[in-house]
């Protein structure tokens, strides 16, 4: 969000003329607000987004069916049609009861190889036999 179009005023803006319809509503920082925030539904485009001067955004993409989440530390989660992404540091999935994870096929890339080992376990012992 740049303080260029309108400076450092607040502003609402409906415009119906083709090629820029839509709707803009935009906070500024005139008067010491610690950020600058920009909604903009974009009737062309089929989207509306909601961001900050510092670089957070969410979209929502009706057009592509997409929903956008991403934070100025580039922590992502983008449903994008039938796909989801997620890229953060640290992913954590907590299951009161249960994590059940359904797939024809699983790939995981690591690091470390923890998961081998845990893996090879799971294949010589069986999942319901104890070793």
């Amino acid at each position: 969000v740049s303080q260029s179009r309108y400076g450092y005023a607040y502003f609402i803006e409906i415009n119906t003329k083709k090629g820029h319809k839509g709707i803009t509503l935009s906070t500024s920082k005139s008067d010491g607000e610690s950020f600058r925030y920009l909604i903009k539904a974009d009737s062309e485009k089929n989207n509306i987004t909601l961001k900050d001067d510092v670089g957070n955004i969410i979209l929502l993409d009706s057009a592509n069916t997409r929903i956008l989440l991403e934070n100025t530390d580039r922590t992502k989660v983008d449903l994008d049609k039938r796909n989801l992404f997620m890229l953060a540091d640290t992913i954590s999935l907590v299951g009161r009861k249960s994590i059940t994870t359904k797939s024809p096929f699983l790939s995981i890339d690591h690091a470390k190889g923890m998961l081998k080992v845990i893996l090879a376990a799971i294949k010589n012992c069986g999942v319901s036999k104890s070793c």
